[in-house]
Parts: C-alpha cells; sequence; structure tokens
C-alpha cells in the first residue's frame, strides 16, 4: 500500500488499532503518510527493544521485547499525522468492563508435565507467537489439555444463571467438544445456541446474529477468537468467555467489543479469561500484558493493562448436594416465618472467597503511567526526517 498513498494527492487511513503488537508496525503507515527516508530497521532500533535469541533447533532469531522511546513516538504521531480517539471519551454511555482472570486445572498430569517440559525449550520464542510448527502444536496440546476443565466451568455457567453469554475460542477442536457440550446440555432446559466459525458463510452470520440478540431461547454465541473479532453486534449478552487465548491484545480487545458496544442494556460487562497456571496459558497472558502496556504507551501516551483480577473459584457442590441444601434452607425459611417477628436468615452460597476476609475490598487499580513532558529539542529522530523531505518535494 506504501507506493499507493505516496502516489496519492491526499491519503487518510483508518484504524482503531493502528499498531496490535508493537512500535515497528507503525513503520510503514508513517512512510506512506509521510516522506520519510527512514529504513524499517533504524525504526525498529530505535523504538523497540530487540534480542537475539538462539532456538533448541541451533537458528538466531530477533524478536521483540518492549517498546523503547515511546513518549518519543506517541508525540512524534499526536504532533504529525495522528488523531485518536478513545471509545471511553465518545462513548461515555459504555458501562463498566471488569476483566477477571479464571485459573482452571487440567487433571491429566502426564500431558501437562510434557507441555511443561516443552514449553521450557521453546521458553525464548513462546511469548511471541510467530509461525513455528513447534509452538502451534504445543498450542493445540494446550487446549486438548485444559479441554475437561473448560468443559466443566462452562457447566458451572450455565447452572448459576440463565444471562446470555460468549464464549469465545481458537481451535476447532476446543470448538467442536464445546459446541457438543451446549447442545446436549441446553436441550435438557429446551435452550440452544448460535456457532459461528471461519467456516460459517457471511450469508448466514446476520440471521445467527439475529437469533442471539432476540431469541430468549438462545443462551450462549460460541464464536472464532480470529473469525469473528469484528463485524458482529451481540450487545445481548453480559459475560465473555475466551476458553482460550490469542497472541494478539488488539484481536483479544476487538473480540471483548461484541458485547461492549452501543446497544446494551447491561450495568457491566464482564470478560473471563481461562488461564492453566504455569502453562503456554500463562505466557501468553503474560505477553498480552506486555504487548497491551507497550500499545497504550504509544497510542495513547499512559501505560494500561488489562486489568484482570484473579479470581478464585469456590468449590462447586455437587448438583445433588446443592438440591439438598436448597430444601435445608426453604425448610429454615418456612420455620423462622412460623417463630413470627420480622426474624430474618439470609445464607450465602458460593460466595466470593474474599466476603469472608476481614476489612474493606481492595479496589481494583488501574495501572497507568503519565509520561513526564517531552523536550522537543530530543524528538527530531523522524521529525528533522520529514522536514528535510518535504523540502526537497
Amino acid at each position: 500500500m506504501v507506493p499507493l498513498l505516496r502516489a496519492a494527492t491526499r491519503s487518510v487511513l483508518l484504524s482503531g488499532t493502528p499498531t496490535r503488537n508493537s512500535p515497528e508496525e507503525l513503520h510503514p503507515q508513517l512512510c506512506g503518510l509521510l516522506p520519510l527516508p527512514v529504513k524499517f530497521q533504524d525504526f525498529r532500533a530505535r523504538y523497540s527493544i530487540q534480542q537475539q535469541s538462539q532456538l533448541f533447533t541451533g537458528r538466531m532469531v530477533s524478536k521483540t521485547i518492549g517498546a523503547r522511546n515511546a513518549a518519543e513516538l506517541h508525540h512524534l504521531l499526536t504532533s504529525t499525522v495522528m488523531v485518536r480517539r478513545l471509545k471511553r471519551d465518545v462513548l461515555a454511555q459504555l458501562p463498566a468492563k471488569r476483566r477477571q482472570r479464571i485459573p482452571i486445572e487440567v487433571t491429566d498430569a502426564k500431558l501437562l508435565k510434557e507441555i511443561r517440559r516443552e514449553m521450557q525449550a521453546l521458553v525464548d520464542v513462546i511469548g511471541e507467537g510467530g509461525g513455528a510448527e513447534c509452538i502451534s502444536t504445543l498450542f493445540l496440546k494446550t487446549a486438548r489439555a485444559k479441554l475437561p476443565a473448560v468443559k466443566e466451568y462452562i457447566l458451572e455457567v450455565l447452572e448459576r444463571g440463565d444471562e446470555k453469554a460468549i464464549i469465545f475460542a481458537h481451535h476447532q477442536l476446543m470448538m467442536d467438544e464445546i459446541s457438543a457440550l451446549l447442545e446436549k446440555e441446553l436441550k435438557k432446559e429446551q435452550l440452544f445456541h448460535v456457532r459461528i466459525d471461519g467456516k460459517t458463510s457471511a450469508s448466514k452470520r446476520p440471521g445467527l446474529v439475529k437469533q442471539f440478540q432476540e431469541d430468549p431461547t438462545c443462551r450462549i454465541a460460541l464464536l472464532s477468537i480470529t473469525a469473528c473479532g469484528e463485524g458482529l453486534t451481540l450487545t445481548a449478552a453480559g459475560l465473555v468467555i475466551f476458553a482460550e487465548l490469542y497472541w494478539v491484545p488488539g484481536a483479544v480487545e476487538q473480540a471483548e467489543a461484541r458485547a461492549h458496544r452501543i446497544g446494551t442494556t447491561h450495568n457491566k460487562v464482564v470478560i473471563e479469561f481461562l488461564v492453566v497456571p504455569n502453562s503456554p496459558d500463562e505466557r501468553i497472558y503474560n505477553c498480552l500484558e506486555r504487548k497491551k502496556k507497550d500499545t497504550s504507551h504509544v497510542l495513547d501516551g499512559v501505560v494500561e493493562s488489562l486489568e484482570a483480577v484473579r479470581q478464585m473459584r469456590p468449590e462447586r457442590a455437587p448438583k445433588r448436594e446443592m438440591s439438598h441444601i436448597k430444601d435445608m434452607l426453604q425448610a429454615s425459611s418456612a420455620a423462622d416465618g412460623e417463630e413470627g417477628g420480622n426474624k430474618r436468615r439470609v445464607i450465602q452460597l458460593n460466595a466470593d472467597d474474599n466476603a469472608s476476609s476481614p476489612g474493606p475490598k481492595p479496589a481494583v487499580s488501574q495501572v497507568t503511567e503519565t509520561p513526564p513532558p517531552v523536550d522537543r529539542s530530543k524528538v527530531n529522530f523522524l521529525l528533522r526526517a520529514a522536514q528535510g523531505a518535504n523540502k526537497g518535494t
């Protein structure tokens, strides 16, 4: 696109996520809008932290592990070509968004041990995803290992209320198993779910979206992270569950936005990440955190994280035990009513683990960093090049 942009009399690039992973992704866009005679390697060396690593195969690779001079690049963007508006500034009517990190346990100890051993061999590259076949294989193994725990958690979600929800996954294996589970369990309550992935034709998608939005018996939307991250409005959901994670924070945020957008009637939207501790899952999550901080610093001028609160899951009682407890509560309530007066008894089941701890609950803090004022004399690496190029055109 760069030659076309350079040849145009006027050019406008429109995007909500100019950079999805690292500052170096801005280079071609700047080259298209500004006549910068700056090579990609020089740009990357200036604004990205690079690390040379040797793979277990012996090959040397260079990977981006962070951003440098982020305040300078932010000043360059905002003083030349970028006009940026944040969702929270232009859509003040949207409800609060709460992210939660749900730890889940893998029951297959042998498979988990194998995954951790392979992960250790890939420790230098697993954080960046990439296209290596070995990483993709490990990613799939992780999905297979966490599948039973994911299905158990989805059953908990179905049991604890009737709120509509979106479930995001990545691998076909994960989607097929979840879809089979939903079909079996929802059918018992005369409910159903819709599924949209890369195999779903564009002509069928509007009808499936309409079913989820308008039909009260459609409880769950099962979506592919990469195929359904844009263009769908599913504001009927107040809960978004990521059964699997993905390497790119921009893709995750776009997926969240299917529910957190104009038209929602919920007073909050809850996003849950199902993460297996000490696994590739956790490394992907940490990678998302780092990339989110880097890209927000460059684009918005402040450091922001995903702000996902680690949520401990209460022990789930079997259905028959829960039924027995409810019978006891009803009997107890009836006995209290016979005693007369205004005496009331309140018993909370499956309470949050923090509810029993003394003292106020800690507030969820936003990880922000306000950069110091930038000395314009220091912001000259690309500005001077742009000015010189403009004089010559």
